[in-house]
Protein backbone atom coordinates (compact mmCIF):
# COMPACT_ATOMS: atom_id res chain seq x y z
CA UNK A 1 0.00 0.00 0.00
CA UNK A 2 2.99 2.31 0.58
CA UNK A 3 4.50 1.88 -2.77
CA UNK A 4 1.17 2.66 -4.30
CA UNK A 5 0.97 5.73 -2.36
CA UNK A 6 4.12 6.86 -4.24
CA UNK A 7 6.68 6.38 -1.56
CA UNK A 8 10.26 5.23 -1.90
CA UNK A 9 11.73 2.40 -0.59
CA UNK A 10 13.43 4.59 1.48
CA UNK A 11 10.71 6.39 3.03
CA UNK A 12 9.25 2.63 3.85
CA UNK A 13 12.06 1.50 5.03
CA UNK A 14 12.00 4.05 7.34
CA UNK A 15 8.49 3.61 8.12
CA UNK A 16 8.32 -0.04 8.51
CA UNK A 17 8.93 -0.25 12.15
CA UNK A 18 5.89 1.09 12.99
CA UNK A 19 4.03 -0.62 10.54
CA UNK A 20 5.09 -3.98 11.40
CA UNK A 21 4.14 -2.74 15.04
CA UNK A 22 1.09 -1.23 13.93
CA UNK A 23 2.00 1.81 15.53
CA UNK A 24 1.32 5.53 14.45
CA UNK A 25 3.67 7.62 16.05
CA UNK A 26 3.77 11.00 15.32
CA UNK A 27 7.12 10.97 13.78
CA UNK A 28 5.63 8.48 10.97
CA UNK A 29 2.73 10.67 10.62
CA UNK A 30 4.85 13.37 9.91
CA UNK A 31 7.00 11.41 7.88
CA UNK A 32 3.68 10.76 5.94
CA UNK A 33 2.10 14.19 5.86
CA UNK A 34 6.04 15.03 4.01
CA UNK A 35 5.66 12.83 1.56
CA UNK A 36 2.34 14.12 0.68
CA UNK A 37 3.31 17.70 0.33
CA UNK A 38 6.52 16.42 -1.90
CA UNK A 39 4.06 14.56 -3.77
CA UNK A 40 1.37 17.88 -4.31
CA UNK A 41 4.43 19.96 -4.98
CA UNK A 42 5.30 17.52 -8.09
CA UNK A 43 2.16 17.60 -9.03
CA UNK A 44 1.80 21.64 -9.14
CA UNK A 45 4.79 21.34 -11.20
CA UNK A 46 3.59 19.07 -13.68
CA UNK A 47 0.37 21.12 -14.09
CA UNK A 48 2.49 24.01 -14.76
CA UNK A 49 4.71 22.45 -17.19
CA UNK A 50 1.14 21.51 -18.64
CA UNK A 51 -0.25 24.45 -18.79
CA UNK A 52 2.79 25.80 -20.46
CA UNK A 53 2.35 22.96 -23.35
CA UNK A 54 -0.59 23.62 -23.81
CA UNK A 55 0.10 27.60 -24.70
CA UNK A 56 2.78 26.27 -26.85
CA UNK A 57 0.25 23.62 -28.62
CA UNK A 58 -2.28 26.60 -29.16
CA UNK A 59 0.59 28.92 -30.57
CA UNK A 60 1.55 26.56 -32.60
CA UNK A 61 -1.34 26.30 -34.27
CA UNK A 62 -2.01 29.97 -34.10
CA UNK A 63 -1.50 32.27 -37.69
CA UNK A 64 -0.08 34.52 -35.05
CA UNK A 65 2.42 31.65 -34.41
CA UNK A 66 4.19 32.48 -38.44
CA UNK A 67 4.25 28.76 -38.77
CA UNK A 68 3.32 27.58 -41.63
CA UNK A 69 0.62 25.05 -41.48
CA UNK A 70 0.93 21.18 -42.53
CA UNK A 71 -1.79 19.53 -42.28
CA UNK A 72 -2.28 15.69 -40.54
CA UNK A 73 -1.46 13.32 -43.28
CA UNK A 74 -4.38 11.00 -42.26
CA UNK A 75 -7.21 13.60 -42.35
CA UNK A 76 -8.47 13.09 -46.03
CA UNK A 77 -8.39 16.19 -48.29
CA UNK A 78 -11.56 17.54 -47.89
CA UNK A 79 -11.15 18.03 -44.36
CA UNK A 80 -8.17 19.21 -44.41
CA UNK A 81 -9.30 21.87 -47.06
CA UNK A 82 -12.30 22.46 -44.00
CA UNK A 83 -10.05 22.76 -41.50
CA UNK A 84 -7.46 25.66 -43.06
CA UNK A 85 -10.58 27.60 -44.50
CA UNK A 86 -11.78 27.82 -41.15
CA UNK A 87 -8.52 28.70 -39.35
CA UNK A 88 -7.72 30.82 -42.17
CA UNK A 89 -11.31 32.66 -41.56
Amino acid sequence: MLYAAGLSSRTIAELLPCVEAKVSTPESRARLAAERDRIDAQIAALTRTRDRLDAVIAFSGSPDSGCTWIADPHVPAQASHFASRDRDG
